[in-house]
C-alpha cells in the first residue's frame, strides 16, 4: 500500500475573495482535527495542490490514489461535480456531505439526478468527523447501482451531449457530427433534450462506457439555467475521464471554465470556430477508432450465460430517437399509411405528437429520394432562434401582410439556394471525374463564388444577411427592400437555375421535393410566437409561389413537411384560411394500426439479435427474456401496450428501461419489478412531453404541473385546481382552456364519485361543472384526477377499456 492509498481527499467550493464561508471553515477545521488526533489516514484537499504547475492533473492523481473521497455538495460547484464523477467512475468510497442550513441546499439535492447517492448533513467540523468515524460513505456505489460488466467497453465511437441551448453553433455542430459519422461509418449517440427530456442515470453511464469519445457541450454563463445544466455536464465529464475515455468539452467564450477541466475544454467565439476546433480534434483522434469486436459463438455454459446477458443488454440500449439510429432504423422500419401517404401523394403536411415517428419517416424518405437521380431534394434543416435576438422583426413591419410577403420571398431564397447547392454538388462530381463543364454549368460555379455568403443559409440566416450586410436597416417592409432582394439575388439565381434546368434531358420526368423536419425544434414560447408561426405558415404555402417562379420548366414540385401536432394546431388559430392547411394534412395515429407497433418492436429485436425474418419470436425473445404476464394477459407485448401511449418512442423508451432494470439487478428475464422501475421513469418522460407540447400556449405549465404533483394519480376536487391555476393568474376561462389541453393529452381525467369510475369525456366534465345542487344555488362538486396514466396503472385498469388517449 503506497503512501497515498490511505489518503482522504476533500473536494469543496473555495472561499470567494475575502468572504466568510462557514462550509470552508468547517471542512478545514475537520481536516486539522482529523490529522491531529489519528495517524492512520491523511486528509488532504484540492488546495494542497494549487501551487503546482498542473493543478488539474495533480488533483486527479490525488483522487485516483486516495482511499476515500469526500465531496461537499452544498453548492453543486462545477469543480466538485467533476471530481465527484471522476471518483465514482473509479469506484472510490465516496462520502457526500451537505450543509442543510444553507437555503435550498437540501431540496436542490433531493430534486437532482444525484438524489440516490446518500449524503450526510453537517453544520460544523464535528459533524464531518463523526460521518468519517461512522464510515457513512458510499462504498462502490457505481457497481451497486449500474451494471456495466455486460457492456462492451469502447465498442462504439462517440457519445455527444448536445447543448441545451439550440443556437446556431449547436445546430451546426450536430449537423457536422452527423455528416462526419456518415462519411466515416462511425456510431454517434446523441443526448437530445429537445426530443427526450428525461433519461436515467444508467443511460448516461452505459453510453459513456461503451463509447471511445465523449463530447460535452456546455452553456454560456448568459443562458438561463446554465448553473444547473453545467453542473450536470461537469459530473458526466468527470465520469468519462474516470473511465479513461477521450473527452472534449465545448463552451462559448461566455463561460468561466473551472480549473479541473480547463485543459480539455475548447471555448469558441462563433459557430465556424466551434466546428473548426471539433474537426481538428477529431482528425487527431480518428486513427484510434476501430470497429467493435463481434461476439463469439457460445460453447460452454458460462459463455452461453454471458451471451444471454449481452443479448438482454443489447435489447435495452438502443436509441428511442430516430436521428440517433439513422442507419439501423432503415433495417427495421415499418411502412405505414402515413409513410405511403408522404411518399406517393401530393404535397403533404404530416403531423403527430412528439415520438409518433415523424423523423423516422423523414429519414426513410430522405434516403430513398436521395438515391433517385431524377429527384432534386431540398432538405430544410432546423433553424436557430438565437438570430431573433439580433433581429427584432416585430418592429420591422408595419402590417402583417408586408411581413408575410417578405417571408415568402425569404423562403424562395432558401429553396432556390438549396436547389442550387444540390446542382452544384452534381457538377463537382462531374468535374472531379475530368468531364468538361458546359456553359450553364460554368455559370453555376461563377454565381456560387459571387454569392457564397448567402447560398445555403437557412431562413433566419438569410434575413440576418439582408439586414446587416446588404441593407443595415430595420425597415424591411419598405418596397425597395423586396426590389433590392429580387434584383441582387432572387432574379439572378432563378435565371441561372432556369438556364441549367431547361436544358436537362427528360426534365418532365424530374421532380423537385421540399422535405422539412424539425422546423419546430426551436419553437420557443418565450419569444414572439406570431413571428415563428408566420415563418412556418409561409413555408406550408410556398408550393404555388415556387411553381410560379419555375413555370418555364416541366418539373413536378411538391413538399412534405413534418410538424408537431400542437404547433400545427397553434398555426391554424393564426391562419386566415386554416381549411386549406387541413386539406393537406395527415396525422400519424398509431391507434389506427396497433399491430404495426408490435411489428416495429419485433423487427427491431430481429435486427439487434441478428435473427432471420422467419424466426419465431415467442421462444427466442418473448418467453426467453420476459416474465411479466399475469392472469389477465399472457402476452408480454399486450402487458406493455396497456401501459404506454401508442407511439414508437414511448414503447421503445419503456422497453429500454425494463431491460435496464433487469440488467442492473442481474436478472435473466424482465419481471414485474422491472415494469415498476420502467413505469416510474416513463411517467417523468410523459410529464416532460406534455410540458413541451403546451408550453407555447400556457408558459406556466411547468409550475402548475409541479404543484399538481401533490395529487399524483389521486382524486381531488376541481376547485383545488382552480386555486392552483389562480396562483398563476388564470381566471375561470383560461383554466378551462388549460384543462382542455390536459384532457386532450391524457394527463387529466374526470371522476364520477357516485359510480366510482373515471371518465375521459371533456364534455361530461363541462356538463358537471355547469350543474348546480340544492335547488341550483350551489355549484356541483366535481372531481378530477391528475396524471391519469399513473391512476390507471395503480388501479390496474387497462387503458383501452377507459378510452384514454395517453
Amino acid at each position: 500500500m503506497n503512501e497515498d492509498s490511505k489518503t482522504i481527499f476533500f473536494a469543496y467550493q473555495g472561499r470567494k475573495s475575502n468572504q466568510a464561508d462557514e462550509n470552508t471553515d468547517a471542512i478545514k477545521r475537520a481536516i486539522k482535527d482529523f490529522n491531529k488526533y489519528q495517524n492512520t489516514y491523511v486528509a488532504k484537499t484540492w488546495e494542497d495542490y494549487v501551487k503546482t504547475d498542473f493543478i488539474s492533473k495533480s488533483v486527479l492523481k490525488a483522487i485516483k490514489d486516495c482511499l476515500i473521497f469526500v465531496a461537499d455538495m452544498t453548492h453543486f460547484n462545477h469543480n466538485v461535480m467533476f471530481e465527484l464523477g471522476y471518483a465514482i467512475a473509479l469506484n472510490k468510497k465516496v462520502l457526500v456531505i451537505l450543509n442543510s442550513n444553507i437555503q435550498n441546499a437540501t431540496s436542490r439535492y433531493h430534486s437532482s439526478f444525484l438524489k440516490d447517492i446518500k449524503y450526510q448533513s453537517f453544520s460544523n467540523a464535528n459533524d464531518i468527523n463523526k460521518s468519517l468515524q461512522n464510515k457513512a460513505y458510499n462504498d462502490g456505489w457505481m457497481n451497486s447501482n449500474v451494471k456495466l460488466d455486460t457492456v462492451s467497453p469502447m465498442s462504439k465511437h462517440i457519445f455527444y451531449m448536445e447543448s441545451q441551448n439550440p443556437n446556431q453553433a449547436s445546430l451546426d455542430l450536430s449537423s457536422y457530427l452527423q455528416m462526419y459519422s456518415e462519411e466515416n461509418s462511425l456510431d454517434v449517440i446523441s443526448e437530445n433534450r429537445s426530443e427526450i427530456q428525461y433519461q436515467t442515470i444508467n443511460w448516461y453511464f452505459v453510453n459513456i462506457y461503451q463509447t471511445r469519445i465523449t463530447i460535452v457541450h456546455f452553456l454560456g454563463d448568459d443562458i438561463e439555467g446554465h448553473k444547473e445544466v453545467n453542473a450536470s455536464n461537469s459530473f458526466w465529464s468527470g465520469i468519462a475521464c474516470g473511465f479513461g475515455r477521450d473527452v472534449l468539452l465545448l463552451a462559448p467564450t461566455k463561460y468561466r471554465a473551472p480549473l479541473d477541466y480547463y485543459d480539455i475544454m475548447v471555448q469558441y467565439e462563433d459557430s465556424n470556430h466551434l466546428v473548426d476546433e471539433v474537426e481538428k480534434w477529431l482528425a487527431f483522434k480518428q486513427k484510434e477508432f476501430s470497429d467493435a469486436l463481434p461476439v463469439g459463438v457460445a460453447s460452454t455454459n458460462a459463455e452461453k450465460e454471458l451471451e444471454h446477458e449481452v443479448d438482454l443488454l443489447k435489447l435495452g440500449i438502443g436509441c428511442e430517437i430516430a436521428e440517433n439510429e439513422k442507419e439501423n432504423l432503415l433495417e427495421y422500419f415499418v411502412p405505414t399509411y402515413s409513410y405511403n401517404k408522404a411518399k406517393d401523394g401530393k404535397s403533404t403536411i404530416i403531423i403527430g405528437r412528439k415520438g409518433s415517428g415523424k423523423s423516422a419517416i423523414f429519414i426513410k424518405l430522405a434516403k430513398e429520394f436521395s438515391n433517385n437521380k431524377k429527384i432534386y431534394l431540398i432538405n430544410l434543416k432546423p433553424e436557430s432562434d438565437e438570430l431573433l435576438h439580433n433581429i427584432d422583426m416585430s418592429l420591422m413591419f408595419k402590417s402583417d401582410s408586408s411581413r408575410l410577403t417578405f417571408f415568402f420571398s425569404v423562403w424562395k431564397c432558401v429553396i432556390f439556394s438549396q436547389l442550387f447547392l444540390d446542382i452544384r454538388n452534381k457538377i463537382k462530381g462531374k468535374e472531379a471525374n475530368g468531364v468538361s463543364l458546359s456553359e450553364d454549368e460554368q455559370n453555376i460555379q461563377i454565381f456560387y463564388l459571387k454569392n457564397e455568403d448567402i447560398i445555403g443559409k437557412n431562413f433566419l440566416g438569410v434575413i440576418s444577411i439582408i439586414n446587416s450586410k446588404y441593407l443595415n436597416s430595420k425597415d424591411l417592409d419598405k418596397p425597395n427592400v423586396l426590389e433590392f432582394l429580387y434584383q441582387h439575388f432572387l432574379n439572378p439565381i432563378k435565371n441561372v437555375l432556369l438556364n441549367y434546368l431547361k436544358n436537362l434531358p427528360n426534365q418532365k420526368y424530374c421532380e423537385l421535393i421540399i422535405l422539412a423536419d424539425n422546423l419546430d425544434k426551436t419553437w420557443n414560447a418565450d419569444k414572439d410566437l406570431s413571428i415563428q408561426a408566420d415563418m412556418i405558415s409561409t413555408l406550408l404555402e410556398i408550393d404555388s409561389k415556387i411553381n410560379h417562379e419555375l413555370s418555364k420548366i416541366e418539373f413536378k414540385l411538391r413538399s412534405i413537411i413534418f410538424l408537431r401536432k400542437d404547433i400545427f394546431e397553434y398555426l391554424c388559430t393564426t391562419n386566415n384560411e386554416p381549411d386549406k392547411l387541413l386539406i393537406q394534412t395527415h396525422e400519424i395515429d398509431w391507434k389506427q394500426y396497433p399491430e404495426k407497433l408490435r411489428e416495429l418492436v419485433e423487427n427491431r429485436f430481429r435486427f439487434i439479435l441478428d435473427l432471420d425474418d422467419d424466426t419465431n419470436l415467442e421462444d427466442t425473445v418473448w418467453n426467453k427474456f420476459f416474465d411479466i404476464t399475469n392472469n389477465d394477459c399472457i402476452d408480454p407485448f399486450k402487458t406493455i401496450e396497456r401501459i404506454v401511449t401508442k407511439r414508437p418512442r414511448d414503447l421503445l423508451y419503456f422497453i429500454g428501461r425494463m431491460f435496464e432494470s433487469a440488467v442492473n439487478n442481474s436478472r435473466r428475464k424482465v419481471n414485474r419489478d422491472d415494469i415498476n422501475y420502467a413505469i416510474g421513469n416513463y411517467l417523468k418522460f410523459l410529464n416532460q412531453n406534455i410540458i413541451a407540447e403546451i408550453k407555447a400556449v400556457f408558459p406556466e405549465v411547468e409550475g402548475i404541473l409541479s404543484r399538481l404533483q401533490k395529487y399524483h394519480g389521486e382524486i381531488f376536487e376541481y376547485k383545488t385546481l382552480l386555486q392552483i391555476t389562480g396562483v398563476f393568474g388564470y381566471n375561470k376561462e383560461r383554466t378551462e382552456s388549460f384543462v382542455e389541453q390536459l384532457f386532450d393529452k391524457g394527463y387529466m381525467i374526470g371522476y364520477d364519485d357516485k359510480k366510482r369510475k373515471p371518465f375521459s369525456d371533456l364534455h361530461e366534465l363541462k356538463r358537471r361543472l355547469n350543474n348546480k345542487r340544492f335547488l341550483g344555488l350551489l355549484p356541483n362538486k366535481v372531481f378530477v384526477i391528475a396524471h391519469a396514466n399513473y391512476y390507471y396503472i395503480k388501479n390496474r385498469i387497462a387503458s383501452e377499456e377507459s378510452g384514454l388517449d395517453y
